[in-house]
């Protein structure tokens, strides 16, 4: 059969089906199928191997295209792990420092502890370090210029507001840019703390539109970056009852579950606790080897609990499987 350029085709239409890839990659990936012997004979072996050439440069190009640039634009895996707990006593936070993964390995800083007259809090982000670090120039700009003026914030609000600008000035000035080069504008943030009028301490979630989100007693915290790994924990075993110690420990659990699952996540990780009504946050960074005891601790009561798990129902359906004869398999000549 020919192919492209008027060339063989490497393609066998007799393929089983079974063996022809399903979703996006089929239509790339389903072009290097089967042939045989007679059918390279027929065609000539520097023929052949030049198609097989070119089917090969064809399925990488979309290959890259389908999995890859989708990646470019965000919508497969975000590199960093934040996590902000409000519980009653205050505020626990927690937050990776990878910045790039893979050949080279990079890490910085990704909270910020401001405190500003009446008040104090952090801000971490997730996204594009470039749209991190222009915007917190641009509200720390802002921030001077207040403290200039004598405006201090009396709400916590305000000065989420005051960032939320910074974060629209950016879109305003680099989205187009970014889109065009297949790049999404990805800036999350999370800002924690308490200012003088605050009735308790607060911690919002910020959106790169420049809208936020409070925490509520339902839900007592907020995630960006890879939030799926350790999310279940979160839900699992933090109330908004519950001490700093407690939430904190969850915080360092809920990290290592995003860190054994998700390869752009990794310490070191910087610690940020805001005790209620105190007006001052404590920061800690901790590296592998303080965490790793925790680390293994926390696999091995894994496995255990799983061995101790009531299993009556199914330990009633494992005894069918090993009781029930094997069903009959008819061969297909």
């Amino acid at each position: 059969m020919r192919g492209r350029n008027g060339r063989w085709d490497c393609t066998a239409s007799g393929s089983p089906p079974a063996s022809r890839p399903e979703g996006p990659a089929r239509g790339s990936c389903s072009r290097l199928d089967y042939t045989d012997i007679v059918g390279v004979g027929r065609s000539g072996l520097h023929d052949f191997l030049d198609a097989v050439q070119d089917e090969l440069d064809g399925s990488g190009h979309e290959i890259t295209h389908t999995f890859f640039a989708q990646r470019r634009q965000g919508d497969i895996v975000a590199m960093t792990y934040c996590v902000g707990m409000n519980v009653e006593d205050g505020i626990v936070g927690l937050s990776d420092t990878l910045i790039t993964s893979g050949r080279e390995v990079t890490t910085l800083r990704k909270v910020n502890v401001y405190s500003p007259p009446r008040g104090t809090f952090f801000v971490m982000t997730s996204g594009l370090r470039s749209l991190r670090d222009k915007t917190l120039t641009y509200f720390e700009d802002r921030l001077a210029e207040r403290a200039s003026r004598d405006e201090p914030f009396e709400r916590l609000y305000q000065a989420v507001n005051l960032l939320a600008e910074q974060v629209r000035a950016v879109a305003h000035e680099d989205r187009a840019a970014l889109q065009e080069s297949g790049m999404a504008f990805n800036i999350h943030a999370l800002i924690g703390g308490q200012m003088e009028r605050d009735a308790r301490h607060k911690l919002y979630l910020l959106y790169p539109e420049g809208n936020w989100v409070d925490t509520g007693r339902l839900t007592p915290y907020h995630v960006i970056g890879s939030v799926g790994y350790g999310k279940p924990i979160l839900d699992r075993t933090l109330r908004v009852e519950d001490s700093m110690r407690h939430a904190f420990k969850v915080a360092c659990l809920s990290f290592d579950s995003t860190r054994i699952s998700a390869a752009d996540v990794d310490f070191p990780i910087d610690v940020v606790l805001y005790r209620r009504n105190s007006f001052r946050i404590i920061e800690r960074r901790f590296q592998k080897q303080d965490l790793e005891p925790l680390s293994r601790w926390w696999d091995e009561r894994i496995r255990r609990a799983i061995v101790e798990t009531p299993g009556e129902l199914l330990d009633r359906a494992y005894d069918e499987i090993e009781t029930d004869p094997p069903a009959s398999v008819s061969s297909v000549s």
